[in-house]
């Protein structure tokens, strides 16, 4: 999934509207009804949906942006006019994809790899991977792992190819 960041204010509280600007660049990524993503600062941990429902239709010359409007749906009575929002705009998705903690890779003899775990030996393998898209905190797979696979995602920096490994927990 792919994401423009930006920040806007809200300024009606009958549908809470929130107004922002686009930095030209991503101008062909943005469209009528797109999804987004808000936050705030007053609900951290919190997500809450909208979608763009205006664009204008001159780009400001003096600072190079353009103007949108997105409504949050449904609205939300938490909400207040004046706050102001954290916007992750969507501008691609993909499906069946395998997704990690981008902490998760480790760099060794300029290769990106994870370490995979054998349960059956215990032991892990160093699988190299090619990295995808990444938004915030989370990385998109390609290639080097298959779903179901169970990777090490603490004390992975520490590790060498077949090192035997007591699985404490599976997070999935």
């Amino acid at each position: 999934m792919k994401l423009c960041p930006s920040v806007g204010k809200i300024s009606s509280t009958g549908q809470l509207e929130i107004k922002t600007n686009v930095a030209e660049r991503f101008m062909s990524r943005v469209s009528k009804n797109q999804k987004a993503i808000l936050t705030f600062d007053a609900y951290p941990g919190k997500t809450f949906p909208a979608k763009l429902v205006e664009i204008d239709p001159i780009l400001d010359v003096n600072t190079r942006t353009l103007g949108i409007k997105l409504l949050q749906t449904p609205s939300d009575s938490r909400l207040r006019a004046g706050m102001y929002a954290r916007i992750r705009l969507i501008t691609d998705t993909k499906k069946n994809t395998i997704v990690i903690p981008t902490n998760v890779i480790v760099r060794r003899n300029e290769e990106d790899i994870v370490y995979i775990v054998d349960t059956l030996t215990n032991t892990v393998k160093a699988s190299p991977v090619k990295r995808g898209i990444r938004v915030d905190d989370k990385q998109e797979v390609e290639m080097g792992i298959t779903p179901g696979d169970l990777v090490v995602i603490k004390g992975q920096s520490l590790l060498s190819d077949g090192a035997k490994v007591n699985v404490v927990s599976i997070v999935e």
